[in-house]
């Protein structure tokens, strides 16, 4: 099983070179799960292409389709939140990441992301974690 994050969705919808390397990986796995947070976060990486002219509102909306179908089963975040919560000021990290370092634990998954934060604390935390580099 993958927990897929925003960043790696996003290098697979915009077809960069860590996009391949997550995508030849996925071939391994049954299942992607996201935190509901996953699709906001979406919107918001989108924004900030939309906004810096890279492509229009139409390109948007299609690239977050695509990225929302890369998930098979989005977690409700309220069952998550008490112990993001926790953990979150436990480890003085953002509880964003945090929910996705404690899906990841729940599914015993492997973590998809080009956040070197995130896979770091991934590793820390013993949860397996791809953080893809193009070759």
């Amino acid at each position: 099983m993958i927990v897929l994050d925003c960043s790696a969705a996003m290098a697979i919808v915009l077809n960069h070179a860590e996009g391949d390397v997550f995508n030849a990986q996925m071939e391994d796995y049954e299942e992607v799960v996201a935190p509901d947070i996953f699709c906001l976060e979406l919107c918001n990486a989108l924004k900030k292409h939309v906004s810096a002219d890279q492509f229009d509102i139409e390109d948007a909306t299609k690239l977050l389709s695509r990225g929302i179908c890369l998930v098979d089963r989005f977690c409700d975040s309220r069952e998550l939140i008490q112990d993001v919560l926790r953990e979150s000021v436990r480890l003085d990290h953002p509880a964003y990441d945090v929910a996705y370092l404690l899906l990841a634990k729940r599914c015993m998954a492997t973590v998809f992301t080009l956040d070197h934060k995130l896979a770091n604390l991934c590793r820390e935390n013993g949860v397996s974690c791809i953080c893809g580099e193009a070759a």
